[in-house]
């Protein structure tokens, strides 16, 4: 029997708070071989919180691993 899939909405609301903030977040970075690459990532930003520092966070994480 097939799994009803859940919509986007639901997907990202899953266990968190309704008035969360989400940024997507995408780097680009040059490769070995000269080409672009692109990194992309969903960031949830709790009610209430400064998104500045889990941004930067977040963006020094992607460079580390690019």
């Amino acid at each position: 029997m097939a799994k009803k899939q859940l919509t986007f909405e639901q997907k990202v609301n899953k266990g968190h708070t309704v008035h969360d903030k989400y940024i997507k977040l995408v780097c680009s970075y040059k490769s070995e071989k000269d080409t672009w690459k692109y990194s992309e990532k969903y960031i949830r930003i709790p009610e209430g919180q400064n998104d500045e520092p889990i941004v930067t966070d977040a963006i020094k994480k992607i460079n580390a691993t690019a």
